[in-house]
């Protein structure tokens, strides 16, 4: 077997351990979850998972750097689509909603693992700063990634979206436009998250159409409480 043909089988088994780690990690979170987990839901034993990452931190970082990029500069290219949006919840918020969706459903363990292990990110980059020589990854260890991170503002960016929509008369200005973005936040993030099953019979969802009827009834409710009286 040729060097590059053995280059190229460890680079595709590496690969294949940083998507494992990603359903795992999204699913359990950094902290629950274990080599010996990673290990056998990729069916290797540990020992070789070792040859390939010292830890499951190091192993993090590896799918920051494997996925991450990809779904920031998505997630950045969406943000900017807000700003050139018609300053008219009534139109503009239907049209998010779905353009949000469609990133979150085909990004849905990324995005899962950068929310809720965002508090760790930072420590975690610090932490492997001093280790770039023995780091298997051969990271150049600049991390623009974590830089790109840091740069998504979504709340910001929907709070002057809904400024804009107050400056056109579209939006009561007695109530602050970065509450009104935390609330449509929240509003898109249970929307957009998958119903477990058991759930989804006690609230009577059977397919993606019930999802989008009971997000647009809820953006409806929203919508009374933030327009202007005279505009509904």
């Amino acid at each position: 077997m040729s060097e590059e043909t053995t280059k190229l089988k460890k680079d595709q088994r590496r690969d294949s351990i940083l998507e494992t780690a990603l359903k795992v990690i999204s699913e359990k979170g950094l902290e629950a979850t274990t080599m010996r987990e990673i290990a056998k839901e990729e069916n290797i034993s540990e020992t070789l998972l070792y040859r390939f990452f010292s830890n499951k931190e190091e192993i993090f970082i590896g799918i920051l750097m494997h996925k991450a990029k990809k779904t920031i500069d998505e997630i950045e290219e969406a943000l900017e689509t807000i700003k050139g949006m018609m300053p008219d919840p009534t139109i503009s918020l239907p049209i998010i909603w779905k353009m949000v969706k469609k990133r979150f459903d085909e990004n849905y363990e990324i995005i899962s693992l950068l929310i809720n292990e965002r508090e760790n990110i930072r420590e975690l980059f610090q932490k492997f700063k001093p280790m770039r020589s023995e780091s298997p990854l051969d990271l150049p260890f600049k991390f623009p990634i974590f830089e790109h991170l840091q740069k998504i503002q979504v709340d910001q960016f929907l709070t002057d979206y809904f400024k804009r929509c107050q400056e056109a008369n579209n939006l009561r200005k007695d109530i602050e436009a970065k509450y009104i973005a935390r609330v449509f936040m929240n509003l898109i993030m249970s929307a957009s998250a998958p119903i477990p099953p058991p759930l989804r019979v006690m609230i009577g969802i059977h397919d993606e159409k019930d999802i989008e009827n009971l997000f647009l009834a809820q953006l409806e409710i929203l919508l009374y409480g933030i327009i202007p009286k005279e505009k509904l």
